[in-house]
């Protein structure tokens, strides 16, 4: 690393910080640090990443603020652009991954002026085989943006739900443990621990959340 480079994880956090301000909250959008180690240790052998387990990975999703803002801005101009609603339908096949490619193309223009090595996968990026190059709904565990409870955990008398081992609840937060954090160097980024609270929402009270985007950083 140049003498005056900043530490890995510096710059892991600084590219998480320009996608958050692309792609603020308030446009519908979120994003969360894992590492492909991580992934890779929970998926399938014909899922798993071909890059070093150490490469830090960002998570990008939607909120339902997606749609009911920045997706409904963007609808709009293109109708002001094409003249009609008829015209949009009739001209764009697939609205919803064209407004994403719309948001995301300037980020990618960010990351490519700053020299920022990354690879872009999205949840419907594919191989010939039509299996899919990355599973997000497990992205959104491994990086703490979604826990999946099961049936024996919720309901009744079982509310709030049971704590599976290696988690513990804290006033009502559900806490899971993941290894990304600021550190003094890559390798103490990897090895610590960060404790992710996660408030547990009541049944159908939880907002729908829809995994988009994963980007793969090489530092």
């Amino acid at each position: 690393m140049p003498p005056n480079a900043a530490p890995a994880h510096e710059e892991v956090f600084f590219v998480k910080d320009t996608i958050d301000a692309e792609l603020p909250e308030q446009d519908g959008f979120e994003s969360h640090l894992f590492t492909i180690g991580e992934y890779n240790k929970v998926v399938g052998e014909p899922f798993k990443l071909p890059h070093d387990p150490d490469s830090a990975a960002i998570l990008i999703i939607s909120t339902p603020n997606m749609f009911d803002v920045s997706f409904k801005r963007w609808f709009l101009m293109k109708c002001k652009e094409l003249g009609s609603v008829e015209a949009v339908a009739e001209n764009v096949s697939s609205p919803i991954q064209e407004f994403l490619e719309y948001r995301l193309e300037p980020l990618c223009r960010k990351f490519d002026a700053l020299s920022v090595e990354y690879e872009l996968l999205h949840d419907y990026s594919l191989w010939a085989n039509r299996k899919p190059k990355i599973l997000m709904q497990t992205c959104g565990h491994v990086s703490g943006a979604a826990f999946f409870y099961q049936p024996f955990q919720v309901g009744g008398e079982g509310w709030p739900p049971y704590l599976p081992k290696g988690k513990k609840k804290i006033d009502g937060l559900r806490v899971r443990f993941h290894r990304v954090a600021a550190a003094e160097s890559r390798q103490d980024l990897l090895d610590s621990n960060l404790e992710h609270a996660l408030r547990i929402p009541r049944p159908g009270r939880v907002p729908p959340r829809f995994c988009s985007h994963g980007i793969r950083l090489s530092f």
